[in-house]
């Protein structure tokens, strides 16, 4: 991915210093403090452990001047769960199909997969592409944020910063502020 990032960095000619490290560990890599600390496209439920989330969240406050903005994006993972479905989609791309879908494993874990079945010859072919995932629910985070020191917790449905409705949105988006 940090590739692809380059390539499109370099094409719109932008001069980005691209890093590569945990979030747990991020402020051991960078030197800040920054205005803006943002973890987007559903990466927080990637840490499996209440350790590596209470890691990541001391990492992104060390990273963040004080009063500075910490943005976490993911899926609205309390909608997910309730409805239990686990088909999330079929798309179809040229002669690759691709079918996405969760399994629950407990209240605590979920597996995402992603089926890719290739049609390009007389017998389909596929590879089942999987990894784990911890829902952290919009009450879950609220704590661990405030826990941390995080102060004037929001919460909003997409990057639009639409209202959040537990039951509704599609996606979560935290945002909150450093002492």
């Amino acid at each position: 991915m940090l590739d692809l990032a380059r390539q499109h960095a370099l094409a719109a000619g932008l001069g980005v210093r691209w890093v590569q490290a945990p979030m747990q560990t991020l402020a051991d890599t960078l030197t800040g403090p920054f205005d803006a600390v943002l973890c987007m496209g559903n990466s927080l439920p990637h840490l499996l452990t209440d350790a590596d989330l209470s890691a990541a969240l001391a990492s992104f406050a060390r990273l963040a001047a004080p009063g500075g903005i910490v943005v976490i994006n993911l899926l609205n993972y309390a909608r997910l769960l309730s409805v239990g479905e686990r088909l999330v989609g079929i798309d179809r791309r040229g002669h690759r199909e691709y079918i996405r879908f969760y399994d629950f494993l407990d209240a605590d874990r979920l597996r995402f997969n992603i089926l890719a079945i290739d049609w390009s010859s007389d017998a389909a072919s596929h590879h089942l592409h999987s990894t784990t995932l911890r829902p952290y629910t919009w009450t879950a985070l609220r704590d661990a944020l405030l826990s941390h020191g995080y102060r004037d917790v929001e919460f909003f449905s997409g990057l639009r910063f639409a209202p959040f409705d537990p039951a509704l949105s599609d996606t979560l988006t935290l945002v909150t502020h450093t002492r």
